[in-house]
């Protein structure tokens, strides 16, 4: 009751994944399921495998970091196979137990990092401090640096604004039209 759908079965493997790719809504999922579903079936295919099993599975993973896929990728063609052990599981293909095993194979670990120069702390609240907030326009600046400060300011950006007279203003502003 382990093994994956063979050949002579393809039309239950065209139904089972039908099943998979209608329990999601995004037509993105849904497109990245069916690669990831296809994907699997070929590499399945590819060598004899002992079954659908947790081990299976988890070789599968490895194969895909051993091609330096993305964490992110791997995490969402992990989501379709455990998706596709559940749906086996609840249409009597798989073992209950067995899609058990296979929905708590490990999946990547995402590993981000921070790209650009961030501000510290105290760069961060430099501007914040500098707006007068006894005047309408300095409680404006400070609401606008607030904003900034939020979504992410870098210190590249940064350089764009000076403080001129209890205002932050871009530093093109204080260039001279030609038709002034």
């Amino acid at each position: 009751m382990n093994d994956l759908i063979s050949l002579e079965k393809i039309a239950q493997w065209q139904k089972l994944k039908t099943h998979v790719l209608d329990s999601v809504s995004s037509p993105i999922t849904k497109r990245v399921y069916n690669m990831a579903l296809d994907e699997i079936m070929g590499w399945f295919q590819q060598a004899p495998r002992p079954g659908f099993t947790k081990a299976t599975v988890s070789a599968w993973r490895v194969s895909l970091e051993d091609r330096r896929l993305r964490s992110s990728s791997i995490i969402i063609r992990t989501s379709a196979i455990r998706k596709l052990a559940a749906e086996a599981a609840d249409n009597g293909l798989l073992a209950p137990e067995l899609a058990a095993g296979i929905s708590r194979v490990k999946s990547a670990k995402t590993q981000g990092i921070r790209v650009g120069n961030w501000l510290s702390l105290r760069q961060a609240q430099a501007p914040l401090s500098a707006s007068d907030i006894t005047t309408i326009r300095g409680l404006r600046d400070r609401a606008i640096v607030t904003v900034l400060l939020d979504h992410g300011i870098h210190t590249q950006s940064r350089g764009l604004y000076e403080h001129q007279q209890g205002e932050w203003q871009p530093e093109h502003s204080k260039r001279r039209s030609h038709y002034q």
